[in-house]
This record gives structure tokens, sequence and C-alpha cells, in this order.
């Protein structure tokens, strides 16, 4: 009962992470840089707002965030649904070197997928990513959204 409650939870998770992707314009998301100059871009603060408002009506999830690949193919983040106020908030342009594999397979391969429980430094969690593409069909950007793990498991073990 344990790992079918745990399907259907992970497929909601990906089913959701899709959907919240599908609201990230292309046009905005490539006019961003990964730096810090973002933060005064009209289309940073746009997808930063869809971002806040998303997670806002999602309140199982704690973080949804867009990352990037560098030249150096360590992860990125473009954009999170963090007030610039809270500790947790990633400006455009910070490293994530302890992202999951789960994360790098989805640049690579372009397949949506659930990875976790992994932990950063942000805590625990079960994690969705949904890739983004350009006009070409190449996978240009992440959408990622996580859940704590805590809340997943125990809704796991009480279903």
């Amino acid at each position: 009962m344990y790992h079918k409650t745990d399907s259907t939870q992970r497929t909601h998770i990906i089913d959701r992470t899709n959907t919240i992707a599908q609201a990230i314009s292309l046009e905005y998301l490539t006019e961003l840089s990964g730096t810090e100059e973002d933060l005064s871009k009209r289309s940073y603060m746009h997808l930063k707002n869809i971002l806040l408002n998303v997670r806002k009506v999602n309140r199982d999830i704690r973080f949804i965030y867009l990352v990037g690949q560098n030249s150096s193919n360590t992860l990125f983040f473009y954009v999170d649904s963090e007030e610039s106020t809270s500790e947790d908030y990633s400006p455009p342009g910070q490293l994530y070197e302890e992202a999951p594999i789960g994360m790098y397979d989805t640049m690579r391969d372009g397949l949506s997928r659930t990875d976790g429980p992994t932990s950063d430094r942000w805590g625990v969690w079960v994690s969705g990513y949904a890739p983004i593409r350009n006009e070409a069909g190449q996978v240009i950007a992440l959408l990622g959204v996580d859940a704590p793990a805590q809340e997943h498991i125990y809704n796991n073990i009480t279903s």
C-alpha cells in the first residue's frame, strides 16, 4: 500500500510540476542571464511573481524555482519562489552545487521526473522537475518543486 500511495503522490508532483512549467514564458526566461543583473529586469519580476503566486496556492510545496546549467555544467538559479528578504532566498546566479542527480538527468534527457528524498542546505525534499525547452526543442532550464520529505512520507504511511 505504501508503494502505491508513494507512486500516486509522485505522479501528482510530476503533473503539477509540468502544469506550472507551462506558465513559464520562454520569451521572459531567455531574457535572463542568471546573474544579479536580472534583478532589474521586467522579465525576472514577471517570472518571480508567477512562482510566488503559484506557491501561495500550493501550500504543500515549499520551493518552486527555475534552474539553468552553466558552461561548467553546474546548475544555478534563475529565479525562485522566495521573497528576497527570506533567509532561504536564492538570488539569480546562485550555484546549486549539491543539486540532486535527477536535476542533471532532466537537463540531459528532457524527461520530467521526481527525485528523493534528497537533502540540500535547505532541508530534505521530494522534488519534481520539468524541462523548459526552446523553440528548437533543446532543454534550456528546468522548473523544480520541492515538497518536505517528512510530509510526503507521513502521507504515504497514513493513507
